[in-house]
């Protein structure tokens, strides 16, 4: 019986000497390629499918124009504008308080607000809380002007929309009348 215990002991010892050997086999120090980070960033990438959106958004836009003939104008920002009367009053400037009667919609007309229901739009051109298009778009104005404007969502509510009647990414047709200025 012993011999039997040492046998085992043997074979147990014998095995552990076997794995351990196997073990270390490659175990010389391996140098590891070195492989390039993928060339494109998470900002390259946010980047491009911006671009894209763009993109698609002024096709949405040229469809839409095309479908009203307008003769409109385009600005480097794509605000496009047309304006269909021309006042009798001064050029609007940055920095002057204007009224304004508006009806703002989405390209397929649906009405979101207007001065009708909601009052005359007064702001402070280039400051108050305004969006970015009709700001620019005033400034383009003068007073007593009425112009037909669309605004890129970029120059509007942007990727979320103004989160009552406004989604995100939505361009915006916009009829603005330039009443007056405001003390």
């Amino acid at each position: 019986m012993m011999n039997f215990f040492k046998a085992q002991h043997l074979f147990l010892a014998f095995t552990l000497v076997a794995l351990s050997f196997i073990a270390c086999t490659g175990c010389e120090e391996r140098t590891q390629e070195y492989v390039e980070p993928v060339p494109q960033s998470m900002e390259e990438q946010l980047i491009e499918m911006h671009r894209k959106n763009v993109a698609l958004e002024n096709d949405r836009i040229e469809a839409f124009l095309k479908t009203k003939d307008w003769e409109s104008e385009a600005s480097d920002t794509g605000l496009r504008y047309w304006i269909y009367t021309q006042g009798e009053g001064k050029p609007v400037f940055e920095g002057d308080r204007i009224a304004c009667d508006f009806e703002m919609m989405l390209l397929d007309g649906r009405v979101l607000y207007s001065s009708e229901e909601n009052g005359q739009m007064v702001f402070t051109v280039g400051q108050d809380n305004v969006v970015s298009g009709i700001h620019e778009a005033a400034q383009l104005m003068n007073i007593g002007d009425e112009a037909e404007l669309v605004l890129p969502s970029r120059l509007a509510y942007g990727l979320t929309g103004d989160q009552i009647k406004v989604p995100g990414n939505a361009p915006l047709w916009i009829n603005l009348r330039i009443k007056a200025l405001v003390p």
